[in-house]
């Protein structure tokens, strides 16, 4: 049986699939659903701590108030982390994509987000906010599909 309702895949797991994450968990107690999300990386280190800007965005975005944003470490995708999920969603087409390769038998949970959101890594903060409202909607739409 499935643990995470959602699992979000970028590539290092420090920027966009984290800000995506947080922003469900928020989402999930501002709604009072009893779901759980989590997030890995296509070619993530393990142990890698949140980018400071992806926290800064959600921090500012007022997301970081219900969740441990301070406390994630990054994590590769593995089998273990797409056995536990039961909707998997990468942050671009690339990220499903590998992840439809890699891990065939999760195939038909891999999903793309319903708009990308290119990676802000190394730009400024107004970049990772502009991310971080991308992710929101399309985690919106993800969830306000199941309501």
């Amino acid at each position: 049986m499935f643990t995470t309702k959602l699992l979000f895949v970028c590539s290092g797991n420090t920027c966009r699939s984290p800000m995506a994450e947080y922003y469900a968990k928020y989402l999930f107690a501002m709604l009072g659903r009893p779901w759980t999300a989590a997030s890995v990386g296509i070619s993530a280190l393990r142990g890698m701590p949140m980018s400071e800007g992806a926290k800064n965005a959600l921090v500012e975005r007022g997301y970081a108030e219900l969740t441990d944003v301070v406390g994630h470490m990054s994590a590769p995708a593995d089998e273990d982390s797409l056995t536990v999920a039961e909707r998997i969603y990468g942050m671009t087409p690339y990220h499903a994509e590998i992840l439809k390769k890699e891990f065939p038998r999760h195939a038909e949970r891999v999903f793309v987000m319903p708009e990308p959101a290119a990676d802000p890594w190394g730009g400024d903060q107004k970049e990772y906010l502009r991310c971080l409202d991308v992710i929101a909607r399309g985690v919106d739409e993800i969830v306000g599909k199941w309501s």
